[in-house]
């Protein structure tokens, strides 16, 4: 049998730090694309024009923020006035009293002054459905609209959509413009790519540190090692740290969500039950060892 020459030491490295190398650089370069795409999917900037005319009020809406936990989207609403309607002496501004009507529960109107600048106003807009205890399968719907008046005149309305929430991307559906002087957009809000899998990988890191902690408690019980105090601190440890495991969740979902029903109850359960067994049995065994001794 002919054998292979063995490379010297030194040039046995090579192979293995080239590929750490190459799996390095290509996990990085696969972390930037997610990320990319990730930046993509949460830009949203929606146009919607009904009017036909130079006399119009422009409305940019900027949702700050999508709060489960209040059932509301915070938005901040930026108007301004053109053309005929606006006064030639303050640009952007009403040239009479103008009132925004929005699908603001609390603010449903918002009044602007005549030849006022008018200011950067911020309104809760309900979300009409979704619930935050299905985390991270959770959706949320929500109604944006506006429609104006000046002088007791319909005003047309530009609607000018964007988002800054970090934690969710926000899609249309479909687009209305219910009548000719009012825009209104339906949309849809769920999590953000990189906050769906985080939450999926922690519900996988919970499960995977239970079924360690049952397996090692299994090899304490079978072969009746006794008390293996460091094996007993390791596991109350991993008790506790999966509840900040848990809270290190994005978004903060409610206790009793499907991320607990799922994985986090069972793997605390898993934890303490094996926790408790390795403590009772090596108790056992360590009370029969004396009594053979004694």
């Amino acid at each position: 049998m002919r054998l292979r020459p063995r490379l010297p030491r030194g040039d046995r490295r090579w192979p293995v730090t080239v590929g750490l190398l190459l799996a390095t650089v290509g996990l990085a370069a696969a972390g930037w694309w997610g990320y990319r795409t990730d930046q993509d999917s949460r830009e949203l900037n929606i146009f919607l024009r009904t009017a036909t005319s130079q006399g119009r009020v422009d409305v940019a809406a900027t949702i700050l923020r999508v709060d489960p936990s209040t059932r509301q989207a915070q938005v901040r609403v930026q108007v301004t006035a053109e053309g005929a309607v606006a006064d030639p002496g303050a640009p952007g501004a009403p040239a009479k009293t103008l009132e925004l009507f929005t699908t603001s529960a609390s603010r449903g109107v918002l009044t602007y002054p005549a030849a006022t600048q008018p200011p950067e106003q911020t309104i809760n807009v309900p979300l009409t459905s979704g619930w935050p205890t299905d985390y991270p399968q959770d959706r949320y719907t929500l109604t944006l609209g506006f429609s104006a008046r000046s002088d007791g005149q319909d005003v047309p309305v530009d609607l000018n959509v964007a988002s800054y929430d970090s934690l969710f991307e926000l899609t249309t559906p479909e687009a209305d413009a219910t009548e000719p002087t009012s825009a209104v957009l339906n949309l849809t809000a769920r999590h953000t790519r990189g906050g769906w899998l985080l939450a999926w990988f922690l519900m996988c890191a919970a499960w995977a540190l239970a079924l360690v902690v049952a397996g090692a408690a299994w090899i304490l019980v079978h072969e009746r090692r006794g008390l293996v105090w460091p094996a007993f601190g390791w596991m109350a440890a991993t008790l506790f740290a999966l509840v900040s495991l848990r809270n290190a969740a994005p978004g903060a979902p409610p206790i009793g969500s499907l991320i607990d029903y799922m994985a986090f109850f069972w793997a605390e359960l898993i934890v303490a039950a094996s926790l408790v067994a390795a403590v009772v049995t090596g108790l056992r065994t360590e009370r029969a060892a004396k009594r053979a001794n004694g």
